[in-house]
């Protein structure tokens, strides 16, 4: 009996669910990172998927970093903007938020609180 042809299917099979369930996996990385006069070092680390995201406050002078999630509608010639997720995290904490919708954005200060959508990094 050939078992050429099943194995061939099941490897091509194999590859391709791989292959989809790899595109789920790629995110893009922002680190913002800053020191002036040489006392001030605030870090943070921002991952995003499709449909999520993971904030990660590194170092901060003002001891925290704040981060607004959010999304902006248009329907029609209006737009408005919908805040998702609004909140702080301390230096060396991180927080992961699941299940975003498309085209969801974020702001991240080391100061004062983001104000969307004026604020936004992406």
């Amino acid at each position: 009996m050939n078992l050429q042809a099943p194995l061939l299917t099941l490897t091509l099979m194999a590859i391709s669910a791989a292959g989809v369930t790899a595109c789920e996996k790629v995110s893009t990385a922002t680190i913002a990172r800053s020191i002036e006069d040489g006392d001030r070092v605030e870090k943070s680390w921002i991952r995003t998927w499709k449909d999520r995201a993971r904030f990660e406050c590194v170092a901060s002078t003002s001891g925290a970093c704040q981060v607004v999630v959010f999304v902006t509608e248009c329907p029609g010639a209006a737009c408005n903007t919908r805040i998702l997720r609004d909140f702080a995290l301390a230096a060396g904490e991180s927080a992961d938020i699941l299940r975003l919708p498309a085209g969801f954005k974020y702001c991240l200060s080391h100061h004062a609180k983001p104000v969307a959508p004026a604020c936004t990094n992406v």
